[in-house]
């Protein structure tokens, strides 16, 4: 019985319709799976030509909100950034993802990098056509666009959460596509080489341990907007879909990322194109350049996970 229960909490059942699909206390589920996972889980680790690499590792090697992703050229990393896909919302829009999958094996890209808000989860700015939190992931799971040479790295946004607070296991539920990982919520570091970079989305019931002198990528504010001072670069990515609220951003769009190492197999420099869905065609409209001046902090890989604050009073999102 075990068994069963364990291969249908891994495939994405969750505890309560387990426990009601065999009649059994929710409780002695919910007790199995909670043994199951304190043996081992399996570690995040990909390539950038989009292949998975899992390894058995025990509970007390857990990386929080950690994935490293060994590079074919040990000197080059390429990616396209995406954020705010909203699925559920009626601004959604499944034909600016293929348009960008196209744009991404036009030019030799494997790994997409999503900013958060995958769902729109129980709130939402504007219409949902999909009110449902757990329907709003069935369709994404049936519509995202799909390349085998392609994986996605997903980090959960603040209305993600949303409905991970109403008790929905996004994760288990995601697992089903095994190209779309999700790897952190809040925050996730992303290994290339010895260096480190940071992939953000605000959550209000959640902060994180300060890091200072890295790469930010981050969703949320539906617009490429750049931040850049001593100790930090943030790179803000625009909404794919069609959910463009600010007047500098009028076009959904993404950002195709190239990151250079140097010696040491550091981030030295980068080379950000912003990219904007005009007649059904990503067109780049602007280009950043990134040099990095940082310090080489030794980062606690154990230590980038979220601690929930639940004291901290709640306020309305408006994105």
């Amino acid at each position: 019985m075990e068994k069963i229960i364990l291969e249908m909490f891994d495939s994405g059942y969750e505890v309560d319709d387990i426990a009601c699909n065999f009649g059994i206390d929710v409780n002695y589920v919910k007790g199995v799976t909670s043994r199951r996972e304190k043996k081992f889980l399996l570690s995040k680790s990909v390539d950038d030509l989009g292949n998975i690499h899992n390894k058995k590792i025990m509970v007390n090697e857990r990386k929080d909100n950690f994935i490293k992703v060994k590079l074919t050229d040990i000197r080059k990393f390429k990616a396209l950034l995406i954020s705010d896909t909203h699925f559920g919302n009626s601004l959604q829009n499944i034909n600016n993802l293929n348009i960008a999958y196209e744009y991404a094996l036009e030019n030799d890209i494997h790994i997409i990098i999503h900013a958060g808000d995958f769902i729109d989860g129980t709130f939402t700015k504007g219409c949902q056509d999909i009110p449902d939190p757990r329907r709003q992931i069935k369709y994404a799971l049936e519509n995202y666009p799909y390349d085998d040479g392609i994986l996605n790295l997903i980090c959960l946004g603040n209305h993600d959460y949303s409905a991970i607070e109403k008790g929905i296991d996004i994760y288990n539920l995601m697992k089903k596509r095994k190209d779309l990982i999700v790897f952190a919520i809040g925050r996730g570091v992303i290994k290339i080489g010895n260096d480190y970079f940071l992939v953000k989305h605000p959550i209000n019931k959640l902060h994180f341990r300060p890091i200072s002198n890295k790469l930010v990528l981050e969703g949320h504010k539906h617009k490429m907007m750049v931040t850049s001072r001593n100790d930090i670069f943030k790179l803000n990515i625009p909404p794919i879909s069609n959910m463009c609220f600010d007047k500098n951003q009028i076009y959904p769009g993404a950002i195709e990322m190239n990151l250079c190492l140097d010696n040491n197999f550091y981030i030295e420099k980068g080379n950000f194109i912003n990219l904007c869905i005009i007649n059904d065609r990503l067109i780049p409209v602007g280009e950043i350049v990134y040099n990095s001046s940082f310090k080489r902090d030794s980062l606690d890989e154990y230590d980038f996970g979220p601690i929930i604050d639940y004291e901290r009073p709640g306020r309305q999102y408006t994105k």
